[in-house]
């Protein structure tokens, strides 16, 4: 069963100002973008899966590629292709759930690089499906770049305990997932998103956002501490590649490479 849009939809119109456009949301964007470039080539062809309001798919074409993006929110879509009117030549984005790529022929491919940023993964009721499609797509030697909301917080643990929230501290330890606006949201554990990744896609490099930084809901919180913010981040990017950084992240990248 497809993601129910309507939850999307309601977020779009805030979407950049309460995630992209602040300070933790846009330093982990950053991080994630510095590893989309160093593996784009100007006639890259990429393909960006819950392309949200089109952040992601703006900049490859930025960078020289062309972008098909696709997301299951109309809202989210149309804040897209508003985003992309200034790269129309090079962006194109379509109204389309992940599961349902084959319904969409703009997402035939081949494509050098596969992009789905920040938890678009973590919304769909199976994704070994959809990451075993990819390997249809994607050329040998592709590249995909998986931004994955983990279960293990421990910035969420004591954030949520702290405010009387015990529930809600430990949701994401839930095997069956999470309701939320008529959805069911999972967080795989690293080692279980590396096997759905097998046998196609060959994993190379599992990084953390947001070990030491907080979860971008603190984020009042931490633009009132500058000087904290940059300590944190700065201990955040020294941990990035440790593998015990990744298990205990409120996301983490993983880069994989079409076999």
């Amino acid at each position: 069963m497809s993601p129910q849009p309507s939850a999307f939809d309601e977020l779009a119109a805030d979407y950049d100002r309460q995630f992209s456009e602040t300070e933790l949301g846009g330093r982990l964007r950053a991080r994630v973008w510095r590893r989309i470039e160093a593996a784009l080539s100007p006639d890259s062809r990429i393909l960006d899966l819950g392309c949200g309001t089109g952040r992601d798919a703006v900049f490859a074409a930025s960078c020289g590629a062309e972008v098909v993006a696709v997301d299951a929110s109309k809202e989210m879509v149309a804040a897209a292709r508003r985003a992309g009117a200034s790269q129309r030549d090079r962006v194109r984005i379509y109204h389309c759930a992940m599961e349902n790529l084959r319904s969409q022929p703009a997402c035939d491919g081949p494509f050098d690089a596969v992009i789905s940023n920040f938890g678009a993964l973590n919304c769909v009721a199976d994704p070994t499906a959809v990451i075993a499609d990819l390997g249809a797509r994607m050329r040998p030697g592709g590249r995909l770049f998986a931004c994955v909301m983990g279960p293990c917080v421990p910035w969420e643990w004591g954030w949520m305990l702290a405010h009387g929230k015990p529930l809600e501290a430990f949701r994401r330890l839930n095997p069956a997932g999470v309701r939320w606006r008529g959805m069911r949201i999972h967080y795989p554990r690293v080692g279980r998103f590396r096997r759905l990744c097998e046998p196609t896609l060959r994993v190379d490099r599992i990084s953390a956002l947001g070990v030491f930084l907080p979860p971008t809901y603190v984020e009042p919180w931490i633009r009132s501490r500058p000087r904290l913010l940059r300590r944190l981040d700065a201990l955040d990017r020294r941990c990035e590649t440790s593998a015990w950084a990744a298990r205990l992240a409120d996301h983490y990248l993983v880069e994989a490479e079409r076999i």
